[in-house]
């Protein structure tokens, strides 16, 4: 039987793996996978470098004036971009990543007061939130973002030892970071981010002061996305109910093994 390369160039860890089974552990339940098998490796690299500058280029007009590095780059490399692969199971390989029966909802933006000067409502929405594994010490995001009438979801997990103790706050924050670069890739030009740990507002706003390393690297990014996105904060109440946030909840835990 002739050897097969499986490359993942969006999953848990990408890379080229030699065996399905290691393939499919970085694949499944990863929101956007991208993958394909080959029986040559070096066409499972060319396959790998081409999703890289293919996200370079995507990322270049942003880049001149946001600085993507660090924990950006750590968060976001992967979790996003048009697919042309179609998925094992219920999710579908095109650039909506949109779950089975979920849709989204008609009018989702901000309510009243709380619109943007002039009375314009947000292009974009998102919900954030963040999960902790005390028994591994990772941490993660989920997101789910509306635009123009389609569902995104994103979700991965970190390890970072400095950041992780921030517990689940460290996971809401690179979700938040998620939806910014989202439509810092994308230019759309604005943004509502629905958020339960009042921090996520507080350090961009400055009304809290960031000391530790990841919340002064969450302020900095903001204010250099904000030049481009405009950007408002919505707060909700964690666990009350709310679907959106319950589900960006959901897909955190899932992203680091928590039912």
């Amino acid at each position: 039987m002739a050897k097969k390369y499986y490359a993942v160039r969006k999953g848990l860890t990408p890379g080229i793996y030699l065996t399905w089974a290691d393939c499919q552990k970085n694949i499944s339940g990863f929101p956007g996978a991208e993958y394909k098998g080959f029986d040559v490796i070096e066409e499972a690299a060319a396959f790998l470098e081409a999703g890289a500058e293919s996200r370079r280029e995507r990322k270049q007009g942003a880049a001149d004036a946001v600085d993507l590095s660090g924990s950006l780059e750590e968060a976001l490399g992967d979790s996003s971009g048009s697919l042309d692969i179609k998925l094992p199971g219920d999710l579908s390989g095109t650039s909506d990543t949109e779950l089975p029966g979920e849709q989204a909802p008609a009018g989702l933006g901000l309510s009243t007061g709380q619109e943007f000067s002039g009375g314009q409502k947000p292009e974009a929405v998102a919900y954030v939130d963040g999960s902790y594994n005390v028994a591994t010490g990772e941490y993660a995001c989920g997101v789910v973002l509306f635009h123009k009438g389609h569902t995104e979801y994103f979700s991965r997990k970190f390890s970072d030892p400095e950041r992780a103790t921030m517990r689940n706050v460290a996971g809401e924050i690179e979700g938040s970071m998620c939806a910014m670069n989202y439509c810092l890739e994308r230019e759309i030009p604005s943004l509502a981010i629905y958020y339960d740990y009042e921090g996520i507002e507080k350090w961009c706003t400055g009304a809290w002061k960031a000391n530790k390393e990841g919340t002064i690297a969450y302020r900095d990014f903001y204010r250099k996305a904000s030049q481009l996105v405009r950007i408002q904060f919505v707060k909700v109440k964690g666990h009350s109910g709310n679907k959106y946030n319950d589900l960006a909840d959901k897909l955190a835990k899932q992203a680091i093994g928590i039912e």
